[in-house]
């Protein structure tokens, strides 16, 4: 499972993609909203954790512009803001669910595995080319063919994930780097 981040406090969004990565789902980071939609909207990402105030776009203007342009993946809100008319705005403009900080993360936890699970009966995640097949789920990556297969690293995972997304398209090494949100990863 691949999740998006979207959180302009950097001591929060570590410590969420580390307790993610104790629990095997791969966590990435966007500061704030105009990263935070550039990145969901490449499709790549199972489901996205929004804060709603946020330097740029803010949440509820994410929100509304990925669902107007047909964007389903799924989107737990978790902010500061408790008021009843926020969340109500908030669950208007398409959000799955809302949590409010202060929070636990084993209930940010089962939030997310929920929602997921509901997208998944819907959805495929194999990405293939060829014989070769990747398993969004399990990064797991396998050879119909001859019967092989193995589980990769977290960046061996998302460059051949990237790779096979953009398959059909020449990507620059420069793309890569700037996709695997570290630009010393050559």
């Amino acid at each position: 499972m691949r999740i998006l981040i979207i959180e302009d406090s950097y001591i929060l969004a570590d410590t969420l993609v580390s307790q993610f990565d104790k629990e095997q789902i791969t966590a990435d980071i966007a500061g704030d909203g105009n990263q935070g939609y550039e990145y969901l909207s490449s499709g790549i990402y199972d489901a996205a954790v929004l804060d709603l105030m946020l330097p740029g776009m803010n949440g509820f203007e994410v929100l509304q512009k990925l669902r107007g342009e047909g964007n389903t993946t799924p989107i737990i809100v978790l902010s500061a803001m408790s008021e009843l008319d926020d969340k109500v705005t908030a669950f208007e403009y398409g959000a799955d669910d809302y949590l409010t900080k202060p929070f636990k993360f084993k209930e940010l936890l089962v939030r997310v595995r929920a929602i997921v699970r509901r997208q998944t009966t819907s959805n495929t995640y194999l990405l293939s080319c060829g014989d070769l097949n990747l398993d969004l789920n399990t990064c797991n990556i396998f050879n119909k063919s001859r019967n092989l297969s193995t589980n990769l690293s977290k960046k061996e995972f998302q460059l051949l994930e990237y790779l096979l997304s953009n398959q059909n398209q020449v990507v620059t090494r420069e793309q890569i780097a700037e996709k695997m949100i570290d630009p010393h990863f050559f």
